[in-house]
């Protein structure tokens, strides 16, 4: 479980752009602003009316602004409705519109709401809203842990069979905090009314860094931060406090070493979350202190890490991506001096320093750099960029993929290489993409898999005078990569075999006997760009604007983790039984991952005990090939169930399409 933060509106630098993102909330300074305000509360004013002409002058009288002048009122026929105000010129014909919502300016304190007067007329410009104390004298919010609460309340907490917190609340749900008692003397967490998913409670609202009463400590229930009487028995670390930090040192420091937001702004749920895999207890090694199953930390995001290939920075360290149109890096933007830069990797001589960049737009910003302009070495990976600083530069697409899924796999430039025939109804029994314009292999920029030893051939594959293509050899012995073969002695390719299986979604739904499950439960954000995401996973065919696949999303409200199941109907395996499918995300920039796993048992979550055969952190943005041997991964001669699990952290969307199942010779 790991924090990713979406990135700032974009700025140009030369060539160079910080990236932006959706899902950013950006603040906006009003420091500037010319406009004046002063202690006193100011009028409410109905929405403006028509622009008026004076029928005796025939001049323009100014748009109508709500108010009245002396004359008779104007006039609505029939009557507006109660809840509508009539407004118009006087004694001429009017218009309803809805009442005013009141306003005070400058705004009201927390513990304030901003309310007409009792009896006053809200359509009336004159009325003036006022801010008014709000709640009652009731005393509650006393802890329900041990004790039971008082008549007319009952217990709020986290779980009523085995809660780790809770707090006496009325029973009576509430409309706003004027309904709910006001806190007690100490702390400063205010009275508030929230949805608890059982309708509208009182509770005591520690957002913000407000403190809770004494014996209550900051907890989140249902979006909520409330104050709640703890467990004694419960570890700090293991819930959400509202506030930086954790009272376990040793926790606390494993976990802000991963995720310096969990320290610098606020202890959430992601870091109890991260508390609950990581935090050793002492007295059980195998345990965390939150009771969860122990797992050796990882080490912290890389500074100055890839954020263009498929990566993200990491926004809990305060880093964010900054990138051209074929490099980029993680940086600390609107740093001060060197001091405040991160250290420099420890493989290269580059050192790291606070610079000032050109935003291209007339002005200038500070961000980390690692520089490389006096023949300094950049650290593994990384290249230095005109002579300047060290950068990551984009990777070249993924090539040779398997397009006897889908010709769309192939990338822009690509062919399908097969040996089918469809005018003669011949189903090929290999394919592979191809680049079908060079000249000599240099000309061939695709990215041929990690594994094998292939070379990289300009040539005509078939040795019938074709056309010249890019290929992968195998014609002196090379290793093809995983999952390819030799084909013809000649080339890599990818066998097709018997299908077994295949579904390629178009039908916009999981009629080929999908089930799907919603494990996080979590709330989508309110984005259009992934709204239609109503369950965990959905056959879609809105981020491929028309072509349908399996769709999934990680982009929450608030931040978290995916952990959404697509899983397939019962496949018998046989012998020699290999799966394969094409997935991306949505934005490489904010890319999800997911697992691939198998069950024998049935097509439950809680079949899926045996470990992932194939784990993706970072699906790449164009379509990616991929495949699963199952019998080298020990399913041979039984059924068994395909499952893909999202489990991406604040990412955005996830594709899986063309899902085949095959049986090879």
């Amino acid at each position: 479980m790991f924090r990713f933060t979406h990135g700032a509106t974009p700025l140009v630098v030369g060539l160079l752009v910080l990236t932006g993102c959706p899902g950013d909330d950006v603040s906006i300074d009003t420091d500037g602003d010319t406009g004046t305000t002063t202690n006193n509360p100011t009028t409410t004013m109905g929405p403006a009316g028509p622009t008026t002409v004076d029928p005796d002058s025939g001049t323009d009288t100014g748009t109508d602004d709500g108010t009245t002048t002396d004359g008779p009122p104007p006039v609505c026929e029939p009557d507006c409705p109660a809840g509508q105000c009539c407004i118009g010129a006087p004694g001429q014909a009017g218009v309803c519109f809805d009442e005013p919502d009141p306003t005070c300016n400058p705004g009201c304190a927390a513990t304030e709401i901003c309310l007409f007067p009792d009896g006053a007329d809200p359509c009336d410009p004159d009325t003036v809203a006022e801010c008014i104390t709000c709640g009652t004298d009731d005393e509650s919010y006393a802890g329900c842990f041990a004790d039971a609460c008082a008549a007319g309340e009952e217990c709020l907490n986290d779980d009523e069979t085995a809660p780790t917190f809770g707090v006496c609340t009325p029973m009576d749900p509430c409309t706003d905090a004027c309904d709910c008692p006001l806190p007690p003397g100490s702390g400063d967490a205010i009275n508030a009314c929230g949805d608890f998913g059982d309708g509208n409670r009182c509770y005591l609202d520690c957002s913000g860094g407000r403190t809770c009463p004494d014996g209550l400590a900051c907890r989140t229930l249902s979006g909520n931060s409330i104050c709640a009487e703890p467990d004694p028995s419960t570890p700090d670390c293991c819930l959400a406090n509202g506030t930086p930090g954790c009272s376990d040192m040793m926790c606390q420091d494993t976990i802000c070493a991963l995720d310096a937001f969990c320290c610098s702004t606020e202890w959430d749920d992601i870091c109890a979350g991260e508390a609950d895999e990581f935090c050793q207890d002492p007295m059980n090694p195998t345990q965390t202190i939150c009771g969860g199953p122990y797992m050796e930390p990882p080490p912290p995001e890389p500074l100055y890490g890839d954020c263009i290939n498929g990566g993200m920075c990491d926004g809990g360290m305060g880093q964010t991506c900054l990138a051209g149109s074929d490099f980029g890096w993680c940086s600390i933007v609107g740093c001060a001096d060197d001091m405040e830069c991160q250290p420099a990797p420890p493989t290269g001589t580059a050192a790291a320093t606070c610079q000032t960049f050109n935003d291209g737009m007339g002005g200038t910003f500070d961000a980390c750099a690692l520089l490389c302009n006096m023949g300094e070495t950049c650290p593994d990976g990384m290249s230095c960029f005109m002579g300047s600083f060290c950068v990551w530069e984009t990777l070249p697409p993924p090539g040779y993929d398997n397009c006897g899924l889908s010709d769309q796999v192939c990338g822009m430039g690509e062919v399908c290489l097969d040996d089918g025939d469809p005018m003669m109804m011949i189903d090929p029994t290999w394919a592979v993409c191809s680049d079908n314009t060079c000249a000599d292999p240099s000309e061939c920029g695709l990215q041929p898999p990690p594994t094998g030893n292939p070379t990289v051939t300009c040539g005509d594959p078939s040795g019938m005078g074709g056309p010249n293509t890019c290929y992968l050899g195998c014609a002196g012995g090379e290793t093809c990569p995983d999952g390819m073969a030799c084909t013809n002695n000649t080339l890599c390719a990818w066998p097709q075999g018997t299908s077994l299986f295949h579904d390629d979604f178009e039908t916009g739904d999981f009629s080929m006997g999908w089930t799907t499950q919603d494990v996080d439960m979590q709330m989508v954000f309110a984005d259009p760009s992934v709204s239609f995401v109503t369950a965990a996973w959905v056959a879609s065919s809105v981020p491929d604007m028309g072509n349908f696949a399996a769709t999934s999303t990680s982009w929450y409200d608030p931040a978290g983790t995916s952990d959404d199941w697509l899983i397939s109907p019962q496949i018998m395996a046989g012998p020699n039984t290999r799966v394969y499918w094409m997935s991306r995300s949505f934005d490489g920039g904010f890319p999800d991952g997911f697992e691939m796993r198998v069950s024998t048992a049935g097509n439950t979550v809680a079949d899926f005990v045996d470990a992932p055969v194939l784990t993706i952190p970072a699906e790449n943005e164009a379509y990616t090939g991929h495949f699963v041997d199952l019998a080298a991964s020990g399913y041979v001669n039984q059924p068994v169930y395909l499952a893909w699990r999202n489990v991406a952290t604040d990412g955005w969307l996830l594709m899986v399409d063309e899902v085949t199942v095959v049986e090879l010779p």
